[in-house]
């Protein structure tokens, strides 16, 4: 009423009707106000249509929005506990694994006949397949933080003090014995990292393995889409603080390549 009384037009506002018997009747009502050459009141229009019908179908647009949540939210308990039951016998393998093939390879004297050389072929195969169930297990718990953050949870970090250099190297040497040797190890993929002193320290303090998780999946990405004798450069470049501000300078950390990227 504010809105016609200043001249304005009003369309499609909600609105609750009682009738005569109790009943509530939702109705839409479009209404326009003209004024008199002296502004005076002059008449006005008032279109009212029944909006029952619109208000049922959004209670069960609603009804059926709220079910699918309800099912996904199960959906997510339910891989999550999955997910929680895979892991177990996973890291179980991993270590029969590791196990078994460090007694290959200890075992194994210099003088290697055809015997001692089947023992660090079935070596060479355990460790493979080691790292391919540790690749699972990541995957593994990729899924179930996803689930997680789905439903809300936050990222749990636990801030640490570390020398970039050694992040890098290790984020590296990860790369080079999983991707590259899985990849055959005769693509001509080079894999390399470069610590740049922009004037900042050579430690940083943060969550050491969250970052190197992240490094992880950006390095894997660029090998898996590096054509043959391409080149990947994990390049860390630490800043200096603000001369402004008493907070600690930026670290950049950059994954390059001359691959196609990503489709």
């Amino acid at each position: 009423f504010k809105q016609l009384g200043s001249g304005k037009t009003i369309k499609d506002v909600p609105v609750r009707f009682r009738t005569k018997d109790g009943k509530i009747v939702h109705l839409l009502i479009d209404s326009n106000v003209a004024y008199n050459k002296d502004g005076s009141f002059g008449h006005t229009r008032c279109f009212i249509r029944d909006d029952t019908a619109r208000k049922i179908q959004d209670s069960r647009v609603q009804v059926l929005l709220d079910e699918n949540e309800r099912s996904l939210r199960m959906l997510d308990n339910f891989l999550s506990r999955t997910l929680h039951h895979v892991m177990g016998p996973l890291h179980a393998l991993r270590a029969t694994c590791d196990l078994i093939c460090d007694r290959l390879q200890t075992s194994t004297p210099h003088n290697i006949d055809y015997t001692n050389k089947e023992n660090l072929e079935n070596a060479d195969l355990l460790q493979r397949a080691s790292d391919t169930i540790s690749g699972s297990a990541r995957m593994i718990a990729d899924v179930s933080d996803l689930a997680r953050f789905d439903e809300g949870a936050m990222l749990r970090t636990k801030f640490t003090s570390f020398d970039l250099r050694k992040l890098g190297i290790e984020a590296i040497e990860k790369i080079k014995f999983k991707d590259l040797r899985f990849n055959g190890g005769d693509d001509g993929i080079t894999v390399s990292v470069k610590f740049l002193g922009g004037g900042g320290p050579d430690t940083l303090n943060t969550d050491r393995q969250v970052l190197l998780r992240v490094l992880d999946h950006l390095l894997e990405n660029a090998v898996r889409e590096a054509d043959p004798g391409g080149n990947i450069h994990l390049q860390i470049t630490s800043f200096p603080p603000s001369a402004t501000t008493n907070s600690v300078g930026p670290v950049l950390v950059e994954v390059l390549d001359d691959g196609k990227g990503l489709p």
